[in-house]
């Protein structure tokens, strides 16, 4: 059996895992919300982004690998989206990433993607935003499949993400499949 993209998923092989389920996370570990989490992941095989960037373009919308942007124009989106965002140095995080991807309109921070990787060949998404005014017009799904172009790019095999119940269509959606994973709260 093989996935859409054709390439073989550790988690679909494993005989205990059971179909549609992914790993649950413990309640209170994602800093913007407490609840259970889950986790999935997404096999880089070379056609899959672009085919489903051409389903979810939005053509109104300038997309950015890496761009220069400030602390204050991604602390006023996750404001936006967020309402206990604290300000943040992502200057830092960015020194530590693989790249990642802003979304704008008419030159307005209203997209964002935390690409992060481990050295080898795991990619993680971290702290998908899109602006609330421009939500459900396909601008994190358009977010999440230049991602998984750049990571394909970069020399990536798999492209991770975590994220709560609630998004769970629209993860599967933008192309990933569930797997099981675990989390340990180290403090805080």
């Amino acid at each position: 059996m093989r996935r859409a993209f054709g390439a073989a998923c550790p988690w679909r092989d494993d005989p205990n895992a059971r179909a549609g389920e992914g790993g649950q996370f413990s309640a209170g570990l994602w800093r913007r919300r407490a609840g259970p989490r889950r986790s999935f992941q997404l096999a880089l095989a070379p056609s899959a982004a672009p085919a489903i960037m051409r389903a979810h373009t939005v053509h109104s919308i300038e997309h950015r690998i890496s761009p220069a942007v400030s602390n204050d124009d991604i602390d006023a989106l996750f404001a936006a989206s967020w309402p206990a965002h604290e300000p943040t140095d992502f200057a830092r995080r960015h020194a530590h990433s693989l790249a990642f991807v802003c979304a704008f309109a008419d030159e307005r921070l209203i997209g964002y993607v935390n690409l992060a990787w481990d050295g080898g060949i795991h990619a993680f998404l971290l702290d998908t935003t899109v602006h609330p005014a421009h939500r459900r017009r396909g601008v994190g799904r358009d977010l999440v499949a230049r991602a998984a172009a750049v990571a394909r790019e970069r020399g990536m095999r798999w492209l991770h993400v975590d994220f709560e119940p609630h998004l769970a269509g629209f993860y599967r959606g933008s192309g990933f499949g569930p797997t099981e994973a675990g989390l340990m709260r180290l403090g805080g």
